[in-house]
């Protein structure tokens, strides 16, 4: 199947094959050879021959799918499992099979499930608009709440931009959809937040309906989330704020107040580099008017006047590439929607990158050939937060995802958002419907507020979530790259 002559027991899978359609293949067969259905996280977690043996052996079942039958309950699901469910969510949750949910997460459909399985997206967008309908494909325990993830029928692409109030209409399905279902707050995820301002668009649709509950944007959550990400990293490493130069790629909402939390929360770095690939700096060609500082200026002098930074500032902006002087960072935190604009080639080996950008900005396949090669750079998914409290899911998508993409494109769906076929990962974006209910948040639209992120970051930590494990756009970076990393660039 790999092409190979010779695959040793203890050969790494993901050393020797980055194609994600080959692990759902070789799962099929391990689970027609075993007997019982395993899902690709099975493979995560048991990556080599030895491993998945032992697991076998002993019954290990990390990373089966429970595939529940006719007759039984899908509520009825161990503490910390993942349960894929091939009934209609919403008709279990009318018949009383599911309880009633304490919030609600309302998400596009993955254009990227579609073009992996070669249909033009545009030809997804008409069966989906035909649709008309949003649909429940997750519940999820956390010890926040239970959250229902509802997935709307537009394609989380630029396209989302294109008309507002269409837009918002669809999304007011799903929103009522949570009330139905018990939820006390919504949530918006990926492009609909900024797609709907920020989620005002929606706020405003839900203004003066008593019968609905309030909207939130999400983003203080996920601004909490990427300075968990960054403080992993450098746990991880042993490493020191204080030695590291700090790139931040994009200040707008997240990258502004993750940005303030992580100067405030960590020791300062020995160098800022602030870059905003669409943010004109006083001197730049695009410059803004006379005596008007543009955001990235602003927000240089935040920095100096409200968080007391003592050291170098470089500020880059204006530019359809990063220049040379942006690869001296050291540590990146990256938030903005200019894609691809980060050049693996040119980052410095040792440099540890957190992303939050959508689309990636960087390219996920050179990322890993690099990572498989010299296990000197280090990526993690900033909307992603791990929790040390196992949570239960039960998955069920859309009817359309397997029509369209069959099974095999839903388990690459799957390989590829390990996030949501983990116990104990969840997407700040989603979580932040049930911790906007805790004591001292509250929901909220608009930008994210440094203030408003903090206390967002402390009730996350007391919970205990951290950071999520590394990983390249949703594919997990291998243990062996990991310590290799470690062993290069690691502080003592």
């Amino acid at each position: 199947m790999l092409g190979l002559d010779r695959v040793g027991v203890h050969d790494n899978f993901f050393d020797l094959s980055d194609d994600s359609l080959q692990a759902v293949n070789l799962v099929s067969k391990i689970s027609g050879t075993v007997g019982k259905q395993l899902g690709v996280r099975y493979l995560f977690a048991h990556p080599t021959i030895a491993d998945l043996s032992a697991a076998l052996t002993k019954g290990d079942d990390t990373g089966q799918d429970e595939q529940t039958d006719e007759g039984e309950k899908a509520a009825e699901v161990i503490e910390g499992s993942v349960t894929t469910e091939r009934r209609d969510l919403l008709t279990l949750y009318v018949t009383g099979k599911i309880p009633q949910v304490d919030g609600a997460g309302v998400l596009a459909t993955p254009a990227g499930l579609f073009e992996r399985a070669g249909i033009e997206p545009g030809d997804v967008a008409h069966r989906l608009m035909e649709l008309d309908a949003p649909h429940l494909c997750g519940i999820i325990d956390t010890n926040l709440g239970r959250i229902a993830t509802i997935m709307i029928p537009r394609l989380d692409t630029a396209e989302l931009y294109l008309n507002q109030e269409r837009l918002v209409e669809t999304i007011m399905s799903g929103v009522e959809m949570g009330t139905r279902l018990g939820a006390k707050n919504i949530s918006l995820s990926g492009l609909l937040v900024t797609a709907t301002n920020y989620a005002r668009g929606v706020a405003e649709a839900v203004e003066g309906r008593q019968d609905l509950p309030p909207v939130t944007s999400g983003h203080d959550t996920t601004s909490a989330a990427v300075v968990l990400n960054v403080e992993r990293m450098l746990q991880m490493t042993g490493r020191s704020m204080e030695n590291e130069v700090l790139g931040i790629l994009g200040v707008g909402s997240v990258g502004k107040a993750s940005m303030h939390l992580l100067l405030s929360t960590l020791p300062h770095p020995r160098k800022l580099v602030l870059c905003d690939p669409y943010a004109a700096t006083g001197d730049s060609p695009r410059g803004p008017a006379a005596g008007i500082p543009s955001r990235l200026r602003k927000a240089a002098d935040e920095v100096r006047d409200v968080l007391g930074y003592q050291g170098e500032i470089e500020i880059i902006g204006g530019t359809s590439s990063l220049p040379d002087k942006f690869y001296e960072a050291t540590v990146i935190s990256a938030d903005t929607n200019a894609p691809d604009i980060v050049d693996i080639g040119k980052l410095r080996p040792g440099t540890m990158l957190v992303d939050d950008s959508i689309p990636p900005c960087y390219d996920r396949d050179v990322a890993m050939a690099r990572i498989q090669e010299k296990a000197d750079l280090l990526f993690g998914q900033g909307d992603v937060i791990e929790c040390a409290t196992p949570m239960r899911k039960i998955f069920g998508w859309p009817p359309l995802m397997y029509d369209l993409a069959g099974e095999e494109g839903v388990e690459w769906f799957a390989a590829n958002t390990p996030d949501a076929y983990s116990i104990t990962q969840i997407t700040s974006s989603v979580l932040s419907n049930v911790l906007v209910a805790q004591e001292g948040i509250g929901p909220v639209t608009g930008p994210s507020d440094p203030q408003r992120a903090q206390r967002h970051l402390e009730v996350l930590r007391s919970n205990g979530y951290v950071g999520g494990p590394p990983q390249c756009d949703g594919v997990l970076i291998p243990e062996e790259a990991l310590a290799r990393f470690v062993e290069q660039f690691g502080e003592a």
